[in-house]
């Protein structure tokens, strides 16, 4: 499945969204073929995943009037102008948004930090000379790394409580992670052709 998925979106055969549905299908398939999967399995994950999508389709109208708003405002550019007008280091502005989102993936919902603030942060970005492409890739693994971070990693406590692992044994196993994704944001700053070097030749 991760192979066909790649390969298909490398190639351009399916989009993102259409891998995904692929990868489910055969899932399901799979867990009906070795019987590991019971039709009150099916009917509870249905369910979750019904009230996951009420909650993103919410986050998504509320960001998307919010994007309309900060257009309308004209915000985002008049912030962009008043950053690159006080002259500051690019990568010292850079330093400051890297912290600002392992922060708020520590104290509040991915998809929420993330809709909520690209509209704000996205044109300084661009305006001080970074790739759209590779800040997108910056922003997933901050976000991701404030949501294994104490003292309010949101994906500790619900693996927590899905498991019934103590959280703060799951912060101390996330350690290790934590530090691969510290070294990978290293990485990117340091060398930004490893986030845009397989987009550029698709």
């Amino acid at each position: 499945m991760i192979v066909l998925s790649l390969v298909g979106i490398y190639t351009g055969t399916i989009t993102p969204t259409e891998a995904a549905a692929f990868c489910a299908f055969v899932c399901i398939v799979f867990a009906l073929i070795t019987r590991r999967l019971s039709f009150k399995q099916v009917v509870k994950v249905v369910v979750g995943q019904t009230e996951m999508m009420g909650m993103v389709a919410t986050l998504l109208t509320g960001a998307y009037v919010f994007q309309r708003l900060m257009t309308l405002s004209g915000l985002p550019s008049a912030l962009s102008r008043f950053i690159m007008s006080i002259d500051a280091n690019r990568y010292i502005v850079m330093l400051v948004i890297i912290l600002a989102y392992v922060l708020f993936g520590m104290f509040s919902d991915i998809n929420a930090a993330i809709l909520i603030t690209v509209p704000i942060v996205y044109p300084i970005v661009t305006g001080l000379g970074f790739d759209g492409v590779w800040f997108g890739v910056v922003i997933v693994s901050l976000i991701e790394l404030g949501a294994i971070s104490p003292p309010l990693g949101l994906n500790v406590f619900t693996l927590s409580g899905i498991t019934n692992i103590p959280a703060t044994k799951i912060f101390k196993a996330a350690v290790p992670y934590m530090i691969c994704i510290v070294i990978l944001v290293i990485l990117l700053l340091i060398f930004p052709q490893m986030a845009t070097f397989i987009p550029n030749t698709m």
